[in-house]
């Protein structure tokens, strides 16, 4: 079973009521009559409670609270019904700590595609434009482009169910295009306003941990990793090869709003930057004996420059990663103090194909520090803890991003580190608060009329972009025209958005999304984040240190 230190910016599972049904048993406690003849209704459930408690009591980081049991048994006994088994699950996981959680079987198979970092599909991007899926991007060699699948296709059909000009959800697509392995599925599509239908046979698509992976100049690159999937160390080391071949002599590492993943992974990428057999992280749990994880490897690049980027979406295996790095002072740290997820869980499956994800160790920097934040008032405190950051300036004032009350440790080279709250940066760029939420791009977001305009000008003049422009070129100098302006807010009034009167700086931050969009269109991923990086504070930033 994988070990994995999980997403914190993956959707958490929402804990249901307290509905306590035979979970005395469980716990092999307040065995009697009554107990009994609960257990003869429903032998499945008992035998999978039984089973999770069987799993915490052999797994779980911490020893088992069980002052608590009277209390729900008294609560079981009014319940009755033989629907409890995942409420039962949540409840018991809930009293333990933010990050262990049952999972239902509708949700399992999604949350291991993703940690897998594949899925059987048919390896499209697609935008909802005007109620109708348009492709924005093909797979290269995959499925779809093996079968003739092209930018600008709109779907009609998915086998027989109608998808165009009908209310349809993202989830719902996504439940129609992916199936097994070599399955097939029979798509409508209209090209040149002409209906063709197309088969498609669903093959591997890789979700890429990578978003970006580019030479900013002759001797800097820029990686941006997205989360750490069972795929990412290969991916990773890929991207860094080919930037070496490039001239690669310095890096910056963005791992802003990267969630974590498989700490195995992060493991692996700290050694490619660390020399010898430095320690880069080591767990630790009641049922869990220390565990190290040291370089065994010669890196690629263990003396090259190192930037780290990171903020307050940054957790878990991303906190691993800058917390070795800062720790043996191998690399400078730009952004804001991490998330602070510092617990290892471990999935376990049940027959049903549900699952539960159970903490069963934390993790230390090789300093010795624990980066997790306190959980003891509540999940819900726990989840409101970056809204609480944001509104007392966490996020966008240097002195408020400092811990405070918790452990001083120190680096390789004694220079102070603090535990229990995250990681600190070395140097702190504040949250950009310049263009605040207004009306029309509340409704622009509504009705993606921005995509939609981007991906209608991209297919009328990609070939003069492209071949007036390469990614780097357009990143630098690419300016929207007035007259392209004024197309734009014609376009917004088919929409009946007015642009008439939003100010200068509103209107700067919707041309820059104008450009990135485009530069996604015309370069995928890659073409994007230059385009971001172009103006992006931390990136300046690094680039200033790195000179």
């Amino acid at each position: 079973m994988q070990e994995t230190t999980t997403m914190t910016t993956n959707k958490e599972l929402k804990i249901k009521q307290p509905l306590l049904y035979a979970i005395i048993l469980s716990f092999g406690i307040f065995l009697g009559n009554n107990l009994h003849k609960n257990m003869q209704k429903n032998t499945s459930t008992n035998s999978k409670l039984n089973e999770l408690v069987d799993l915490l009591q052999k797994n779980y980081v911490d020893p088992i609270n069980t002052d608590s049991i009277g209390k729900l048994y008294q609560q079981k006994q009014q319940l009755q019904s033989d629907s409890l088994e995942d409420a039962l699950m949540e409840q018991l996981l809930g009293n333990l700590d933010p990050h262990s959680v049952y999972i239902p079987p509708v949700d399992l198979k999604e949350i291991n595609e993703e940690m897998k970092g594949e899925f059987a599909g048919i390896g499209v991007e697609y935008n909802l434009i005007k109620d109708t899926i348009t492709i924005i991007n093909v797979l290269p060699n995959g499925p779809s482009a093996n079968a003739g699948i092209q930018i600008g296709d709109q779907l009609i059909r998915i086998n027989d169910t109608i998808v165009a000009a009908v209310k349809i959800t993202t989830s719902k697509i996504r439940t129609l295009l992916r199936g097994s392995m070599d399955s097939e599925v029979a798509l409508t599509i209209r090209r040149n306003n002409r209906e063709n239908k197309i088969k498609v046979t669903r093959g591997l698509v890789q979700v890429p941990s990578i978003d970006a992976a580019y030479m900013i100049n002759n001797k800097t690159g820029y990686i941006k990793l997205n989360k750490f999937s069972l795929n990412s160390y290969t991916e990773f080391r890929k991207a860094l090869e080919t930037l070496q071949k490039n001239g690669l002599q310095e890096l910056i590492l963005d791992l802003r709003g990267n969630g974590g993943g498989i700490l195995g992974d992060a493991a692996k990428i700290a050694d490619e930057f660390l020399d010898g057999n430095k320690l880069i992280v080591y767990t630790e749990g009641a049922h869990q004996k220390r565990q190290t994880y040291e370089c065994s490897e010669k890196g690629l690049f263990e003396t090259g420059k190192l930037v780290l980027l990171i903020d307050e979406q940054s957790a878990s295996a991303s906190e691993v990663l800058a917390g070795a790095l800062q720790d043996w002072d191998r690399a400078t740290i730009i952004g804001r103090r991490t998330f602070g997820k510092g617990l290892v869980q471990k999935q376990f499956g049940f027959s049903d194909l549900s699952g539960v994800r159970i903490t069963v160790a934390r993790y230390y920097t090789p300093s010795g520090r624990s980066i997790q934040k306190t959980y003891e008032n509540g999940k819900a405190a726990y989840a409101r803890d970056l809204e609480n950051r944001y509104s007392h300036n966490g996020l966008t004032v240097a002195d408020s991003n400092k811990l405070v009350n918790t452990k001083i440790f120190k680096t390789h080279n004694g220079r102070i580190v603090y535990g229990g709250g995250g990681i600190t940066p070395d140097y702190f760029i504040g949250l950009d608060t310049s263009i605040k939420y207004f009306a029309e791009l509340e409704k622009l977001q509504e009705k993606n009329t921005i995509a939609n305009y981007c991906f209608s000008f991209y297919s009328a003049n990609k070939n003069f972009l492209l071949e007036k422009f390469n990614s780097r070129q357009f990143a630098a100098v690419y300016e929207i025209s007035v007259t392209d302006w004024t197309m734009f807010e014609k376009y917004c009034l088919q929409d009946s958005i007015q642009l008439s009167s939003i100010n200068q700086g509103q209107k700067n931050y919707l041309k820059d999304r104008i450009k990135q969009l485009l530069a996604k269109y015309l370069w995928q991923s890659k073409g994007l984040y230059e385009m971001i990086n172009h103006k992006d504070e931390m990136v300046i930033k690094a680039m200033d240190l790195l000179q």
